[in-house]
Parts: structure tokens; C-alpha cells; sequence
């Protein structure tokens, strides 16, 4: 399991560099299916989430994708938890 952080100061820059290392990483993908298994966690406000989701997608250009989720910080948690199988 790699970790990537990516931040920025402005809401616009972090939303670029997201885009970009979103669309790299599905292009890879695409060139070797059979070895790519990795999933895209992206962290979101919680009333952004809906509109993060969308906005992904239309700059992908796709309909739906398995390795991307846009959650926030308390989803994460929660998957961490049943993840470990322990209270965080």
C-alpha cells in the first residue's frame, strides 16, 4: 500500500494536482490492467463531497470508476475501523 499526499495553499492548485496525478495514474493503469489494483482515496469536506465526486468524473471524462472514492475525514475513520477490525 503506497500513500501520496497531496496539498496545496489554495483549494484550486490542490484540485489541479489531484486531477493530474488522477488522470496519470488511470492512464498507467490502463497500459497494464492486470497489474494495477490500486485505489484512489480523495479527502473532501463534508458538504463538498457530492460536487468533489461530480467534478472528478467530468474532468476524467468517465461515467463511474471502482478505484476512485471521494470521502470525508469520518468515512475514512470508519473504514479504518472495520478495516483493523478495532476501535480507533
Amino acid at each position: 500500500m503506497n500513500l501520496k499526499v497531496i496539498s496545496a495553499n489554495r483549494m484550486k492548485e490542490a484540485t489541479l494536482a489531484v486531477f493530474d496525478e488522477l488522470s496519470c495514474n488511470r492512464k498507467k493503469a490502463s497500459e497494464k490492467p492486470m497489474l494495477s489494483s490500486e485505489k484512489h482515496i480523495v479527502l473532501s469536506p463534508k458538504k463538498l463531497t457530492l460536487s468533489i465526486e461530480k467534478t472528478v468524473l467530468e474532468h476524467l471524462k468517465i461515467e463511474g470508476a471502482f478505484d476512485i472514492e471521494i470521502l470525508t475525514m469520518s468515512r475514512l475513520a470508519e473504514k479504518m475501523q472495520k478495516f483493523c477490525g478495532k476501535y480507533l
